[in-house]
């Protein structure tokens, strides 16, 4: 079966438009039908599914911090934690129907992730600076973690097969 140029999705090969994207497909050209199988990994397994673990363990984290941030008046970091765990939530819903736009969101949400846990890093520091050495590891702690996924998300060949 020929995929679709555009997206890349596998598609009968007498639709002159695709039934994902819905990006009109002409057969003359030999070059638009592209008949090789993805190298690689395909699916939701290996690495991915830790990245999913991640994402479904850092929401209840991310809740608390943006309940607790938004109780002491601290709309910033509060702001910052609740959206992302909005997009974390859209995130998982675009992993269970494997839409294509996973990946690039993902990595927007890596980016929130990370804007958020600095935040709360600087404003630990700042209100306690006798746990200096405790927060500080944490912040980096995190940061390495969401750093890892990210390149993970950037760099995996099963996460470009799959979305």
């Amino acid at each position: 079966m020929p995929r679709c140029p555009q997206c890349g999705k596998l598609m009968d090969a007498s639709e002159t438009r695709c039934p994902f994207c819905r990006e009109p497909v002409s057969w003359e050209k030999k070059t638009a039908i592209k008949e090789l199988e993805p190298t690689g990994p395909v699916g939701r397994g290996g690495w991915l599914i830790a990245v999913f673990v991640y994402l479904l363990l850092s929401l209840p984290f991310m809740g608390l911090q943006c309940l607790g941030y938004l109780s002491i008046g601290n709309r910033l970091i509060s702001g910052l934690c609740g959206l992302y765990v909005l997009y974390a939530v859209m995130l998982i819903i675009l992993y269970f129907i494997r839409h294509r736009l996973f990946r690039s969101i993902a990595l927007f949400v890596q980016a929130l992730h990370l804007a958020a846990i600095v935040a709360i890093t600087v404003d630990g520091i700042l209100r306690e600076p006798a746990s200096l050495g405790n927060t500080l590891t944490l912040g980096i702690l995190f940061a390495l973690i969401i750093a890892g996924v990210t390149v993970y998300l950037i760099k995996s060949k099963r996460v470009k097969n799959t979305f």
